[in-house]
This record gives structure tokens, sequence and C-alpha cells, in this order.
């Protein structure tokens, strides 16, 4: 698949309900491209990812979720990036310039990929996982005073990462 409309149509046929246009389906489906992935089907009709810089093709079980999930890390990855190259401090100005193109492009994307986002599975879990930590931390906090609450807060955060697939780094 590398067209938004294959995209689309398969969604319509196979996925839940998912406000997506065009435009936002054919920016996911670049963002695997510039990675060396593209969509595709299996024999049942699933959806697939596929590696196309492997001589095998090999392909991974993929949902539009994880599609989602990994264009919003790379976009950060990008954002990350470019931040970087901009603290440079040997950069010319038309270089700066460029930069700073590039990253209002990536800041814009970032913005309806969250959209995109809120919409799977990941941002429930993402949300309940948040719940649970202000929870904890409200009660700390009740029990031990502002210093210890937020100390136990922090190691909260440190023991329980978000797992691949759960924007954690983000």
């Amino acid at each position: 698949m590398t067209d938004a409309g294959e995209l689309l149509d398969w969604m319509r046929e196979h996925e839940e309900f998912k406000i997506i246009n065009k435009v936002e389906a054919q920016m996911l489906l670049d963002y695997m491209e510039g990675h060396d992935y593209r969509l595709s089907t299996d024999k049942e009709g699933n959806l697939v990812r596929v590696d196309v810089n492997d001589d095998q093709y090999d392909t991974d079980e993929y949902s539009v979720d994880d599609l989602i999930d990994s264009v919003c890390e790379w976009n950060y990855e990008l954002i990350l990036h470019t931040t970087e190259e901009m603290k440079k401090p040997d950069i010319s100005d038309a270089e700066y310039t460029k930069l700073e193109e590039k990253m209002n492009s990536l800041k814009e994307q970032e913005q309806i990929l969250d959209k995109l986002f809120d919409q799977t599975k990941y941002a429930a879990k993402v949300e309940l996982l948040a719940t649970e930590l202000a929870e904890a931390f409200v009660a700390n906090l009740q029990r031990n005073g502002v210093d210890k609450a937020v100390g136990t807060l922090c190691e909260a955060i440190r023991d329980e990462p978000l797992k691949e697939g759960d924007r954690g780094g983000r």
C-alpha cells in the first residue's frame, strides 16, 4: 500500500472506525516509506508491515494503531534530532532557516498525529497509567508530604515505563 485511498479502503473493510482523512493517511504512509517500510495485506486480508530493506521482505502483523504509534515515535525522534541540529554552534544562517522550516512542519505533523493517537488503544493505556500515578501521588502526598511524594512518584515512573507500542518516547 502506497496510496492513501488504498489504506482508507482497507480501514473501511477491516478496522474499527477512526476519523482520518486522505491527507493524514498519506502522511502515515510517507513516514513508513521514509523508514523503509510499506503496508500490505496477507492472504487473509490482515494488515502487515513489510521491511523493504530485507531481501526476504519479512512481514509483521500490524494494525492501524501500530501504524499511528510508530509514526508518532518517528515524528518525535525527528523533532529531537532537528532540535539538536539547530543547537550546533557552527550552523549557518541558511542551514538554520532550513531546519526551522523543517521543525515547523514536524510540529504541524505532531499536532495531527496527536489527534490520531488519541483514537488508538494506546491512548487509553497512557491515560490509565497517568490516572494511577496521579492517584498514588495524591495519596502519598497526604500521608508523607511533598518531598517524599515527589520522590516516590519519580521512582514509580522509572519502575513502570511504557512498553513498546505504548508511545513510551513521549
